[in-house]
């Protein structure tokens, strides 16, 4: 755990069922027309059967002061082979906007996708009038790459989003086929990121948390 961190990541699962769904409806205000996360609980069993998916994986952000679940962090879309990629997604509950959690925990999952998942490139796709939002990514260092006319269907109609990317600008950062052309095995790599995983655990948690860093705020991104 590092010094001063205040939050950590862990996957989310059916015993956050009432904390999760209490904080959406929370926070409705704050997420329309940005994103609808489930507010019931036939919404949440449709969001955890999709987390356990191959391609998609669901974080809870929580505090350590007190493990109040303070915000969620989805890994959407998640591609392999020679592209190594995950769209992002995620959301602040309502009482803890602007007290610097989402951008810790866009740090940590950042350290997750790149030294756990040997993910080589997360993005986030926003819409221009989402501010906040477009505000956290430039402070977790995502860069601007373009408009992504009517890229997402949201409230009614087809969205223009602005696409910011996050790169792992690792050199040894290469898909399993590049491993194999180039003679080396995965096993190293798997004792890694087991090695990292542990190192990231909190000691007194049954349940593995994924780990801190940074700070600041916000909420969405499909």
């Amino acid at each position: 755990m590092a010094d001063g961190a205040r939050v950590y990541l862990r996957h989310v699962r059916e015993a956050d069922r009432r904390e999760f769904v209490e904080l959406m409806r929370k926070s409705t205000h704050l997420h329309a027309p940005w994103i609808s996360p489930p507010t019931n609980s036939a919404g949440f069993s449709q969001y955890l059967a999709r987390t356990s998916s191959r391609d998609h994986e669901g974080f809870v952000l929580a505090r350590y002061q007190d493990d109040v679940i303070v915000g969620v962090i989805n890994l959407n879309n998640i591609v392999r082979g020679s592209f190594l990629n995950a769209s992002l997604g995620y959301y602040v509950g309502a009482p803890y906007l602007g007290q610097g959690y989402m951008a810790e925990g866009l740090e940590l999952v950042k350290q997750y996708a790149y030294a756990t998942m040997n993910l080589h490139r997360l993005e986030a796709n926003i819409q221009s009038d989402n501010t906040r939002s477009v505000a956290l990514v430039k402070r977790c260092g995502f860069r601007f790459e373009g408009i992504a006319p009517a890229f997402l269907y949201i409230d009614g109609a087809w969205r223009d989003h602005e696409r910011w990317t996050c790169v792992d600008e690792r050199s040894s950062m290469l898909p399993a086929s590049a491993l194999v052309q180039l003679g080396t095995t995965p096993a190293p790599l798997q004792r890694a990121r087991v090695a990292m995983r542990a190192a990231f655990s909190r000691p007194s948690d049954p349940n593995p948390a994924i780990t801190p860093t940074i700070a600041n705020d916000s909420e969405t991104s499909s």
